[in-house]
């Protein structure tokens, strides 16, 4: 659970909150700024609902790892053309709008994905623990962290933004190895709802 929420804890705070005070540090137009932010959370509204129906089609754990794999492979290039010229506007609507809006959107079913994690007698404190960890810690650090590594490397939150991805998507992978090998189950609420159908646990009877 922990590890299935990292890619969007760090992303919503070390990208989408911190990387508005980054933009504006760096010259950006705050009016624009702020228009890009309201278009961004608007592009996000449109997308909840086939976002919505591929969770449904696929499973809420397949959508977190898909958003996950393009957070690792999208976060570093992404933060490189938001740095390249943070003061351009179409630069910042292609990137801080658009790009932001895409991947924060796979993030729309965290919430299902780590209740789905544990049966009814535990759920209140898997999903309490799990989630409240997740997003507090390595959500709270993202800012702190993205801004720390600055001093290292130009281009060090971007390099922050894909890690978090990785990290979920090696997580996601050794679960379906342990469910494979009946170490752990991973699917509670719905008899096939983890990874569509072919990382799925046996069917409830």
């Amino acid at each position: 659970g922990i590890g299935g929420v990292i890619s969007a804890a760090v992303f919503n705070y070390g990208g989408c909150v911190w990387g508005n005070s980054f933009l504006k540090k760096h010259g950006a137009s705050r009016d624009y700024l702020m228009m890009a932010g309201i278009c961004s959370r608007l592009l996000q509204m449109l997308l909840a609902f086939p976002m919505g129906w591929l969770t449904d089609t696929y499973g809420c754990a397949f959508m977190n790892f898909a958003g996950a794999m393009v957070q690792t492979f999208a976060g570093f290039p992404m933060f490189m053309a938001l740095r390249a010229d943070p003061t351009s506007v179409p630069n910042l609507f292609v990137t801080y709008t658009f790009c932001f809006a895409l991947i924060a959107s796979f993030n729309a079913t965290i919430c299902m994905y780590c209740a789905e994690l544990f049966p009814t007698s535990v759920r209140n404190l898997g999903v309490g623990v799990s989630f409240n960890v997740g997003v507090g810690f390595f959500g709270g650090f993202a800012p702190l962290m993205a801004e720390a590594s600055l001093d290292w490397s130009p281009y060090g939150p971007g390099i922050l933004y894909s890690l978090a991805g990785a990290t979920t998507c090696i997580t996601m992978l050794l679960s379906v190895v342990w469910q494979r090998a009946g170490k752990v189950r991973l699917a509670h609420i719905r008899p096939r709802p983890y990874f569509g159908t072919w990382a799925d646990g046996e069917e409830e009877k």
